[in-house]
């Protein structure tokens, strides 16, 4: 069981970032063309723990995710690819219509999940 992933996700505007809209000198595109150019940054934590008598790998995560556009980011999305192997998921579905068997009959500790065990935030704010 890979558990919790992402413990926390931060997002926070560059505009409480001090530093953090970098200057187009120091990061532009290779065209050259830095009229209207901003790139985003992201930080990940990642600690991960292998229990090897049990088999099985726990692991905490933050992401702090700075945006830099001059647009609002009212969307994110994460794509948690481990969550596709799990019993009773979508494409589990999508096999047992197709009459496959390849890991729905699997059991804890046997197959490998990620799950938020927090809210995300903004600012420190549940969202």
């Amino acid at each position: 069981m890979l558990a919790p992933f992402f413990a926390a996700l931060l997002l926070q505007s560059a505009y409480q970032q001090p530093g953090a809209v970098k200057n187009p000198a120091e990061s532009s595109p290779p065209s050259g063309d830095t009229i209207g150019y901003w790139q985003q940054h992201v930080h990940y934590r990642i600690v991960a723990r292998l229990d090897e008598a049990a088999m099985r790998l726990r692991s905490r995560g933050s992401l702090v995710y700075v945006n830099n556009s001059p647009d609002t980011l009212r969307e994110m999305y994460f794509h948690q690819y481990l969550n596709a192997f799990r019993p009773g998921s979508k494409w589990s579905a999508v096999d047992q219509k197709e009459r496959r068997v390849r890991f729905q009959n699997l059991a804890d500790p046997d197959y490998g999940y990620e799950r938020f065990t927090s809210p995300p935030t903004v600012d420190g704010a549940p969202v």
